[in-house]
């Protein structure tokens, strides 16, 4: 693999086996990631993906744990809430629990993600949302990066809008986009994509995506009816300094990109291993996938990863 693409998908996959399509067991899903964290394609590997209200269930396989000489990397799913008041709430007490729970095991907990309650799409509030938000997750000292995942509503471009200005001014809080579903009517729209990540580029807002991202480019699935986003795509725009990052996600083909040693590129657009890295650091995070084998087979039978 050249060096470039690796660099871009340093650790960029959260293995989440427990989510649809593959919705495995709890014990295959655990299985499977510490299988991949053995191999040698573990640079890939980001986080295991897991719910708060499954970390008890974690129990039988501490022992596995302890078997590797670095903590498991868990990004955890918290609960959220449907107004504010419930967010707030239930986040405090999920931050508690997380700290209580660090040292059960040879895991450690550097990201959550939590989505944000329908009803801040109503008020917009954003300054008094960010603010409680900032002011419970300063009081903790578990979780390096939390994302909230946004929601593709009526006017959730105006709500988006004034939270990543407030998000700009602190520091540990990204953004989350889901960019696929189970259902057409999930996956959202070249054009929101791009909107989603316009803004949280101009204003320095980390972020990372969910589901639908399992092959390389762009796609039509014969099951859902539709078109799915590609993660080279998503990875590429969120990090090269273009104007037109609807053209890119759009692109359904390896011949639309250059692929060299030090640098990947799109027309006269071109990102070197410097800007990879700082890209990755500072706005592109990294994307939940529920398979691991399925972005790799693709990458393999693209010519861009060595089977060896």
């Amino acid at each position: 693999m050249k060096k470039s693409l690796k660099q871009l998908l340093l650790h960029v996959l959260d293995y989440a086996g427990l989510f649809p399509p593959a919705k495995l067991p709890l014990g295959q899903t655990v299985s499977n990631y510490l299988e991949y964290m053995e191999s040698e394609d573990n640079w890939m590997i980001g986080k295991l993906v897991i719910p708060i209200g499954k970390l008890d269930e974690l129990e039988p396989y501490h022992l596995r744990f302890d078997e590797f000489d670095n903590p498991i990397e868990l990004s955890i799913l918290l609960r959220g809430g449907n107004d504010e008041k419930s967010f707030y709430e239930n986040l405090e007490e999920d931050l508690i629990l997380l700290e209580q729970k660090i040292s059960d095991a040879n895991f450690s907990f550097p990201i959550a993600e939590v989505k944000i309650p329908h009803s801040f799409y109503e008020t917009k509030n954003a300054n008094e949302f960010v603010g409680e938000v900032k002011n419970i997750f300063k009081d903790q000292n578990v979780i390096s990066n939390l994302f909230l995942e946004n929601h593709f509503v009526q006017d959730w471009q105006a709500a988006l809008e004034n939270l990543v200005q407030e998000l700009s001014k602190i520091h540990g809080i990204g953004m989350k986009i889901r960019t696929g579903g189970t259902e057409a009517q999930q996956i959202p729209s070249i054009e929101d994509v791009a909107t989603f990540i316009r803004k949280c580029k101009d204003s320095d807002i980390l972020f990372k995506a969910t589901a639908g991202l399992h092959h390389p480019f762009r796609n039509y699935s014969e099951e859902l009816g539709t078109y799915m986003h590609g993660f080279l795509n998503v990875i590429f725009a969120s990090i090269a300094h273009v104007d037109n990052i609807e053209a890119i996600l759009k692109e359904e083909s390896i011949e639309a990109f250059v692929f060299e040693e030090e640098r990947i590129g799109w027309n006269d657009a071109f990102i070197d291993l410097q800007q990879i890295e700082k890209g990755r650091k500072e706005t592109f995070h990294s994307f939940g996938s529920c398979s691991f084998m399925e972005p790799k087979e693709d990458l393999v039978n693209l010519g861009l990863w060595e089977n060896e």
